[in-house]
């Protein structure tokens, strides 16, 4: 469960970026925006705040239970961060488990069009495995405002302001325990490995 969150949670914060490629333009500008965020339970509520410096926060409530995720473009990691254990994960923004690989996904270019009445910029990322989705990015805000996948949507844009929330929102809190969960996947694959290879035996 946390996995999948953590994942939907890495992909809204990091859909106002085109690519890595065309240098990280959706992490240059500061915004603070709410949207409806649609998920296979229902729809909730989600925020994302960029400080202008290659950082994005992102808020999104489920369960009545609020997860948090920073995902700094200058660090190449996102970080999720949970109150109720004090905790921060770590996982890298390029091949993190529950996303597909930069490798094996195809983007490209739509094009310029009115969206929610912004004038946007958008793009189109095509997996492997064949799922398709589109982001709309606002041309001045920087800022993403409608994301579809398979031409369902997955997030709308409510509200925008270039207001900061403050830099302290975008570190890990002071005192909370780091994991590094790329590095947790990996143990487990070898670990799961040695058992397979004593089974074989």
């Amino acid at each position: 469960m946390k996995a999948t969150i953590a994942a939907l949670l890495i992909t809204a914060a990091t859909v106002c970026q085109p690519g890595l490629a065309q240098e990280n333009t959706g992490y240059s500008k500061v915004y603070d925006a709410t949207y409806d965020y649609y998920m296979p339970s229902g729809p909730t509520q989600m925020r994302l705040s960029c400080d202008g410096m290659g950082r994005i926060r992102s808020e999104t409530v489920m369960n009545g239970r609020s997860f948090v995720s920073v995902t700094d473009a200058n660090q190449k990691a996102t970080f999720s961060i949970d109150d109720s254990t004090r905790a921060v994960s770590k996982m890298a923004m390029q091949n993190t488990p529950g996303l597909p690989s930069s490798s094996s996904s195809q983007r490209v270019f739509l094009g310029d069009k009115m969206v929610e009445g912004r004038l946007c910029e958008g793009w189109q990322t095509t997996t492997a495995s064949g799922k398709k989705s589109e982001a709309w990015i606002d041309k001045s805000l920087g800022c993403p405002v409608l994301m579809t996948l398979d031409n369902k949507p997955q997030m709308r844009i409510k509200t925008s302001s270039t207001n900061s929330i403050g830099a302290q929102y975008f570190a890990p809190p002071p005192g909370y325990r780091l994991v590094d969960m790329n590095e947790q996947v990996r143990r487990a694959q070898e670990n799961a490995k040695k058992y397979q290879n004593g089974r074989n035996k």
